[in-house]
């Protein structure tokens, strides 16, 4: 009995693509940073990055590369710090947590994650490369 795999390129496909939609929100702040300071660029929906049509100098460039991060980091942090100020107001035991707590609370702590890496992982091949 044999049973078929698809190919790992069609697999490897699905996953650049969707890769390509979660940076899509990403790489629209790197065209917000170049048009708040005035240069052109290009970039079409799906793209990985943005092309510049303008040579920038290096401040600029530093500038267009970390405002993604400025404005994502900030975002993911707030519901860890709304997270922690409510855990320590309403003292919840940390054995009985996840049973007295509201449902809302862990929801809260689980997006704080969730955003935070979307920050950090949209943002460190920009700082990296």
């Amino acid at each position: 009995m044999t049973t078929k795999i698809a190919p790992r390129s069609v697999t490897w496909q699905r996953i650049l693509k969707l890769e390509g939609y979660l940076l899509v929100p990403h790489e629209l702040l790197h065209v917000i940073a170049h048009r708040m300071i005035g240069r052109d660029c290009a970039y079409q929906l799906g793209d990985k990055w943005v092309v510049k049509r303008e040579p920038c100098s290096w401040r600029e460039d530093l500038f267009c590369l970390l405002f993604p991060l400025m404005v994502t980091l900030p975002i993911g942090l707030t519901p860890f710090v709304i997270w922690f100020v409510t855990y320590s107001y309403a003292r919840y035991s940390a054995e009985k947590y996840l049973l007295v707590a509201p449902p809302w609370h862990p929801a809260l702590f689980v997006l704080g994650f969730v955003l935070l890496n979307y920050a950090v992982a949209t943002s460190l091949f920009d700082v990296l490369f």
